[in-house]
């Protein structure tokens, strides 16, 4: 009997270099007790970061760098995915330990209307204290434990984009001085 893989983490790459390697050491780690596969796709990188994936056994995607939009990007991998859940992390952005892929995916799972899950950025050890000191204070607030946020007053949400980004906070795109606890988790439909 074969498992139906559960999970598929999407990686737009473009020269990653070394932190590449690290990234996906660490996702490779991954204490899951289910199976999770791995796709990138590779915008025209010129420093061996396809090779460093495909050695690792990475499936690896390439198309031309002018073909690349971080949406479009994203979708096409989730195209190629075979995941009940689509985690999307950037080329940069390192779990902080194994069990980063299994708190993602059991957010997504934890009631059936939840749309997304993402957890907490720390910044790299060389980041600029400046950096360290906004993540600590911005992902602070949102507590340790397991939270689930849902629109409930509809006119707020339409005139409040405070109160809009806060339900939807989604991080997307990540500057190179951040580390990843989380990124994005999508859930099935």
């Amino acid at each position: 009997m074969s498992l139906l893989m559960r999970a598929s983490v999407l990686i737009p790459v473009k020269n990653g270099g070394a932190l590449l390697g690290e990234v996906l050491d660490a996702v490779l780690a991954q204490q899951a007790p289910w199976p999770f596969e791995v796709i990138i796709v590779d915008s025209g990188s010129r420093d061996g970061s396809v090779e460093l994936a495909r050695q690792r056994g990475v499936r690896v995607e390439c198309i031309p760098p002018a073909e690349f939009g971080h949406g479009r990007t994203r979708n096409f991998a989730a195209s190629l995915s075979s995941g009940e859940f689509l985690v999307f992390i950037t080329q940069d952005a390192k779990p902080a330990d194994v069990h980063w892929l299994r708190n993602l995916v059991n957010g997504c799972d934890a009631a059936p209307d939840v749309a997304g899950a993402f957890g907490p950025h720390r910044a790299h050890v060389e980041a600029r204290h400046v950096t360290h000191r906004e993540l600590e204070m911005h992902f602070g607030g949102f507590g340790r434990d397991l939270s689930i946020a849902r629109l409930e007053d509809s006119e707020r949400f339409a005139l409040d984009p405070g109160y809009r980004q806060w339900l939807h906070f989604f991080p997307a795109i990540t500057p190179v001085s951040v580390a990843q606890f989380g990124k994005s988790c999508l859930c099935p439909t």
